[in-house]
């Protein structure tokens, strides 16, 4: 439900009552006790609710995200069940999160009522015990990817909501599964019945269900684990060859140059394939910190078992396994390096 989004909170039917209350005030020196009456608002429940939303999708085209194109009317029936009240407010809010709202239009037994603001519209109204009124609300709204009705912490009773869908790939919100859901070659059609009372605790209402993109570029927990494997590199050059502060400040550059030219390429093409583009450039680029043949090719090897094969291991199913074989070969090079003295620094 987060994000961008047209919500509509249910209407509330809101009377005021006196209640008596008492506060303590301070009169020459002496506290003195004070009883009387301020006013409380109190709700009373709609009896029926019948809503009719057809959901259109278009496209921003400014940020190219779809928008929602709403046309909503919805009847509200209110019944007194007080017997010494009698003076009501019909308090009804338009959409949150829209970007366009017209023709919002509330209506009173068929007589339009006047908003005196379009955000908080509250309409007095009188109600004998007993008595019924129907209340119509209708409006156009634009807003995000997303519509949803908030039932307002209130009692929904006689309930039906139908929300039509007309574009592919609507899905119902929230969790709240529909009464009835009917397929159609354009969209799907949407139904909430509760005949009785119930209590709806989420908002629920109609998104666009899109597919899992499946190339969203270099895996998150190859970026998440950029700093070690770096580290795990670095920890192998640094047992291999001499190494400067300046030798590490170029290391550092070459290897995270590579890594953010995988996250782009990645987009296009296979990560696995880009990153075997990128290798031998890596490789190439390494050779030089060598002061001679042997400690160029013992660059290469730290650099194909620290820093290669590991990334190479985050990119492919058998990660674990990849990297096995790369930690095998980073502690059999290092064996041989110091058991054997198999090349020397000058």
């Amino acid at each position: 439900m987060a994000g961008n989004r047209l919500e509509q909170i249910a209407p509330k039917v809101r009377y005021i009552v006196k209640e008596p209350y008492t506060y303590y005030q301070w009169v020459d020196n002496k506290r003195v006790e004070v009883k009387s009456t301020r006013n409380v608002d109190k709700y009373l429940n709609i009896n029926a609710s019948k809503i009719q939303v057809d959901i259109n999708q278009g496209k921003n085209f400014q940020n190219l995200k779809a928008v929602y194109v709403v046309d909503f009317s919805a009847e509200y029936q209110v019944t007194n069940q007080l017997q010494d009240i009698q003076e009501f407010f019909f308090d009804i809010r338009p959409p949150y999160g829209y970007s366009l709202l017209q023709n919002f239009r509330i209506e009173q037994n068929n007589k339009r009522l006047i908003p005196t603001s379009p955000e908080n519209s509250s309409f007095p109204f009188s109600l004998s015990p007993g008595e019924t009124v129907n209340f119509k609300v209708n409006y156009q709204a634009q807003g995000g990817p997303r519509w949803i009705y908030d039932a307002n912490n209130q009692l929904l009773s006689n309930f039906r909501l139908i929300a039509l869908a007309n574009f592919p790939k609507a899905d119902f919100a929230s969790g709240i599964i529909p009464t009835e859901t009917i397929e159609s070659n354009e969209g799907r059609k949407f139904t909430w019945i509760f005949d009785d009372n119930v209590s709806v605790k989420n908002p629920f209402g109609v998104f666009t269900a899109t597919e899992s993109v499946k190339n969203t570029g270099i895996l998150p927990r190859l970026l998440i684990l950029a700093p070690l494997l770096f580290l795990w590199w670095l920890i192998l050059l640094y047992f291999s060859i001499p190494l400067s502060l300046r030798d590490v400040t170029i290391l550092g550059g070459i290897f995270f140059a590579c890594l953010l030219t995988l996250t782009y390429l990645s987009r296009f093409i296979d990560a696995k394939f880009a990153w075997s583009l990128i290798s031998p450039i890596l490789l190439f680029l390494v050779w030089g910190l060598g002061s001679n043949r042997q400690a160029s090719l013992a660059t290469i090897i730290c650099t194909i078992s620290g820093g290669i094969l590991p990334i190479f291991a985050l990119l492919v199913p058998y990660s674990g396994l990849t990297l096995s074989i790369a930690g095998l070969l980073s502690v059999v090079w290092l064996v041989v390096r110091h058991w054997y003295g198999w090349y020397s620094y000058e």
